[in-house]
Order: C-alpha cells, then sequence, then structure tokens
C-alpha cells in the first residue's frame, strides 16, 4: 500500500488525508519532475546574473575609461541587493505561494540586466545591479521552496544538490561566455542575452507552473484549484477530507519575527550562524585566492587556474552532498561535511608544500576543500528545508541565504586583514565552529523524527550504542528496550496518524538539554505534557529521563496553561 492508499484509508475511517505526508512520502511523480525540470533555466540564470559584472568589468573599465577599482561600489550594490531581496522574497513566498513571487522575480532581474548597457556611469550602473541583486534575492527561496515541496523527502537532498549545482554551473558559463564572445561581441550583448533569456522563461512558467499544495492547502476556499492541482501532479485527492494544522508552528506567520519564536530561535541562530562562518570563509577564498597564491611564488595563472581546481571541486560535492543528505539525513551529513572542511582546511594551515614547487598538492587540496565547503552548502540547505514547516520555509530560506549574503560583504576586509596579521595560514583560518550542530539542534531533529514515525532513524542517526533510559517503562533502560518502546507505541509505522510535537521551550547548558513539549494526537485523545531530560555526547544521545502528565478536562489554575 503506498502512502496515497493508506492515507485515504485512514481517511475512510474518519482521519483526514495530510497533503504534506502525501507529497513527503509518496512516489515522486513525472508530473512533478516536469515542473522541476523548467525551473532549470532559472537556476543557471541566477549563476550567470550574479557573477556578470565581475566577468567583464575589465572590458567595462576600458570603454568607460576607469579603473576597475571603480566598479567596487557597484559589486557591494549587488550582493546588498542579494541579501535585501532573500529577506523579502522569502516572506513574500510564504504569504503569497511560490509561483508569483518566483516568476516576477526573475522577470524583474532579467529585464532589469538586460537594460545594463544603457546605464552610462557608474552610479547609473551601481542602482541598476542593486534592482537585479534585489531580484536574485526575491527569486531564489521561492524557487528553493518549490523543489523541496515537490519532491518526496526521500529524494530530497539530491534535488537540492542538483539546484544549487545548477547555480555554480551559471558561474562557469558566465566566465566562458565572456572568455568566447566578450572580445569578439562586447560585453553590452551579454548582458542582453543573459537578461533576455531568464525574462522570456520566467512568462513561460507564469502559463505552466503550479502553486505548490502546501501552499494552497492553507485556504479552504481554494479547495477546487488544490484538487485540481493535486490530480495533475499525480495524487488526486478529490473528495478525499484533508488535515487542518493543529500546530501553532504551521499557522504562524510567515515573517522574521516567527522565525525568532519560541519554537524556532535556537535552530534559526544556529542555522543563521552556519551560513555566516561557511560563506565568509567561501567568499574570502574566491575573492582572495589569486592575491595570496601570488604571494606564495605562483603566477597570476596558477592562482586563477586554484579557483578552477576549488570549482571543480565544489561541483562534485555538491553532488556527492545530495547522496549524503539522502542516505543519513541532512543534519547529520552538514555535521560530517563541517568536520572535513575543518580538517581539509587544518591541512592547508600546515601544508609544509606551498610555494610553485609544491603546486599539485595545494590545487589537489584546494579541490578537496573546495569540495567539502560546497557539499556543505548543499546539506544546510536542504537541513534548513527540513527545519522549517512550510509556513516559514520560503523565510527560513531567504534568511539564511541573506545571512550568507552578508558574510560575503565583510570577505573583502576581513581577507585583507587575515593575509597582513598572519600570512598564508592567516588567510586560512576563518574557523567552520558555527557549523557544527549543538545538542539542542540534536535533541529536537531526534523528536521531529519520531513524531513523524521515523522512529527508527532517530535512533540510528541520535541514539549512542550505549544509550541509558531512565524511563521505568522501558525494558531493559538500554538502547534496544528504548527501540523496543517505540515500536510499540507505534512511532515505527508510517501508516498511523502522525503525532502533533510542539516543542514550547528548550534550556541547554554544556551537555545538557532540557525540553518542554506537548503532544496531540486524534481528536479523542488528551493532550500530553512532557518535560524530558537528555544528556549528549559526541553528537549522540547517551542518557534521558522524562515524566509525563494529561492535560486535565478541568484547569482550576484559571490563569494560565500547562504549556
Amino acid at each position: 500500500m503506498n502512502a496515497l492508499e493508506r492515507e485515504i484509508a485512514l481517511s475512510a475511517d474518519g482521519a483526514p488525508v495530510s497533503i504534506e505526508v502525501l507529497l513527503d512520502e509518496g512516489a515522486w511523480t513525472r508530473p512533478q519532475k516536469i515542473i522541476l525540470a523548467l525551473l532549470v533555466i532559472i537556476f543557471i540564470s541566477e549563476g550567470i546574473d550574479g557573477n556578470l559584472l565581475g566577468a567583464t568589468i575589465p572590458s567595462m573599465a576600458r570603454d568607460w575609461s576607469v579603473a576597475p577599482a571603480a566598479f567596487s561600489g557597484a559589486l557591494f550594490l549587488s550582493s546588498l541587493g542579494a541579501g535585501i531581496g532573500g529577506v523579502i522574497g522569502g516572506q513574500l513566498a510564504d504569504r503569497y505561494g511560490r509561483k508569483w513571487p518566483l516568476t516576477l522575480s526573475a522577470l524583474l532581474f532579467g529585464l532589469v540586466t538586460a537594460m545594463t548597457p544603457l546605464t552610462g556611469s557608474l552610479a547609473a550602473l551601481g542602482v541598476n545591479r542593486f534592482v537585479s541583486g534585489l531580484g536574485l534575492g526575491l527569486c531564489l527561496p521561492p524557487a528553493l521552496a518549490m523543489v523541496s515541496e515537490l519532491t518526496p523527502r526521500r529524494y530530497r537532498g539530491r534535488a537540492m544538490a542538483f539546484a544549487l549545482a545548477l547555480t555554480m554551473v551559471g558561474i562557469a558559463m558566465s566566465s566562458a561566455l565572456a572568455g568566447l564572445l566578450l572580445e569578439r561581441l562586447g560585453w553590452p550583448l551579454l548582458y542582453v542575452l543573459g537578461g533576455l533569456v531568464p525574462a522570456a522563461w520566467a512568462v513561460l512558467l507564469m502559463l505552466v507552473i503550479p502553486e505548490t499544495p502546501q501552499h494552497l492547502v492553507r485556504f479552504p476556499a481554494r479547495r477546487e484549484r488544490l484538487d485540481r492541482v493535486m490530480a495533475r501532479l499525480g495524487h488526486p485527492v478529490r473528495g478525499v477530507a484533508l488535515a487542518p494544522s493543529h500546530d501553532p508552528r504551521r499557522d504562524a506567520p510567515g515573517s522574521l519575527m516567527a522565525l525568532i519564536s519560541a519554537p524556532f530561535r535556537r535552530v534559526t541562530f544556529a542555522i543563521g550562524g552556519a551560513f555566516f562562518g561557511l560563506f565568509l570563509m567561501i567568499s574570502t577564498v574566491l575573492g582572495w585566492l589569486p592575491t595570496m597564491m601570488a604571494t606564495q611564488g605562483f603566477s597570476l595563472k596558477q592562482g586563477n587556474f586554484a579557483i578552477t581546481a576549488w570549482s571543480i571541486g565544489g561541483l562534485a560535492g555538491t553532488m556527492g552532498a545530495g547522496w549524503l543528505c539522502e542516505r543519513f539525513g541532512a543534519a547529520r551529513a552538514s555535521r560530517a561535511l563541517a568536520l572535513g572542511a575543518l580538517a581539509g582546511t587544518m591541512l592547508l594551515f600546515l601544508n609544509p608544500a606551498r610555494g610553485t614547487g609544491g603546486m599539485t598538492l595545494t590545487f589537489a587540496l584546494l579541490a578537496l576543500v573546495g569540495a567539502l565547503t560546497a557539499g556543505l552548502v548543499t546539506s544546510l540547505y536542504a537541513a534548513t528545508a527540513d527545519a522549517y514547516p512550510s509556513r516559514l520555509l520560503g523565510t527560513g530560506l531567504g534568511t539564511a541565504g541573506a545571512v550568507g549574503r552578508g558574510a560575503m560583504l565583510l570577505s573583502a576586509y576581513l581577507g585583507a586583514f587575515a593575509m597582513a596579521a598572519a600570512g598564508y595560514r592567516g588567510f586560512f583560518s576563518l574557523a567552520l565552529a558555527a557549523i557544527l550542530a549543538t545538542p539542542l539542534e540534536i535533541v529536537t531533529d531526534c523528536n521531529r523524527l519520531i513524531g513523524e514515525h521515523r522512529a527508527y532513524e532517530a535512533v540510528e542517526n541520535y541514539i549512542a550504542e550505549d544509550f541509558i533510559e531512565h524511563n521505568p517503562i522501558v525494558r531493559g533502560g538500554n538502547r534496544q528496550g528504548f527501540i523496543e518502546h517505540l515500536e510499540e507505541a507505534g512511532f515505527t509505522d508510517p501508516s498511523r496518524p502522525r503525532l502533533t510535537m510542539v516543542l514550547d521551550r528548550a534550556v541547554a547548558a554544556d551537555d545538557m538539554v532540557v525540553t518542554h513539549i506537548h503532544v496531540e494526537g486524534s481528536p479523542n485523545s488528551p493532550i500530553l505534557v512532557f518535560m524530558d531530560i537528555y544528556r549528549v555526547e559526541n553528537g549522540l544521545i547517551v542518557e534521558h529521563w522524562d515524566v509525563m502528565q494529561p492535560v486535565p478536562e478541568t484547569n482550576v489554575n484559571g490563569r494560565v496553561t500547562m504549556y
């Protein structure tokens, strides 16, 4: 029995169908894949447009009779616009759906890019690049949210990896096109082509792609439209009762304040810190690596080849991360890739073969670190998609990307400071420690998997072999007894109705985590309130205590609820 048949069978017994369960656990249908394939041009165009100014600065500087350094303001405004656009685009996607913010923003950055040749001054170019960057930033969150929502969870890692790899392909294409066509046709034509293609494609997307069901299901008045979209995707639900959301986190508005509300505050800051540290490291390397290589005796050509080695490794790492996310989960893959990136960067610290004599080893290490860091970007985006409900997905993705953009703005100064302060090793000393998962993230992700009836996966990823359970009803008080307890409670049976587990508050100190959650089952079941204490070591839960109390029908307190 597939996910659709199972959910409809449950519906016949009075339990409504969950659209999210159908799409997360159901088949990856051909119509879903076709819709995602139509986004390929958008992701490639984002990479092309984001790198086009850097590829054409020498020619523009020559034609305008200014120094190349004079374009730094336009580069800054482009990144600033993209950062602002990321924050706004995520919120628009959560409030108004994925389709229209995606297509309109792609049309915006395409048309503005095509008009770049009309700018005749640095000031006008700065305004043009800011608006184009704004369009780019607006486009990425709804595009990634659509990829996430139209891909079953088991394939989501590779889908996110493929989408992000396409932006890297676009970056490489912009440099290649500049090399092949710049002297022959001139830089204005590159901007016209780089803008009109995504603008025309955005118009096509307006006509052929639907809104995602996860957004439509929030609005009862759009039920007929939802039925048509689900039938088109190969998951017909006409006449089937759909599950209302009882989770206050799902009903929270798509806003920055919702991201830092109690259920999401810690994970938001953890994800933001990870993106900041990672993008700071990557943008510093890409911006200053040729200069650093020159200080070690390499030629300018060899310095640029080092960027190529980093990028080739990055493309391989992006696709490899998709497999890791599917096999081990996005959170676990992120931790492994972060440790690998730290180890690779440490090898660059200690590289005994610096200078022209160690070219092969240095380039190999750069390709390795490029693969690990690019893979980490992919796994972090996948982890972000897993961390937030549909209502906050666009805002979460957009804000995380905007934090990364903010780090990129600092890299121009910090790279130079690191080189001046400590030379070669100072350059590679931008630590990635913020990327490592905290004990609180480990506990909350474990609880999320259990609530989704993925208890085997939760135990495999997060419960230590020598786990100690203090609950007296768990036989043996060990890992095996905990597994049997979860089996008896139905947390390993996907056909059982989902529980709504709401994290009301949490406290973390050193290796200890305390959570206060309430759990809702069927409408006829009492709400249960849990207080749990966890001890975490080396990324695994090693000990657990808990107490539970059902919410009584009569609250004589009169002032506040139990949660």
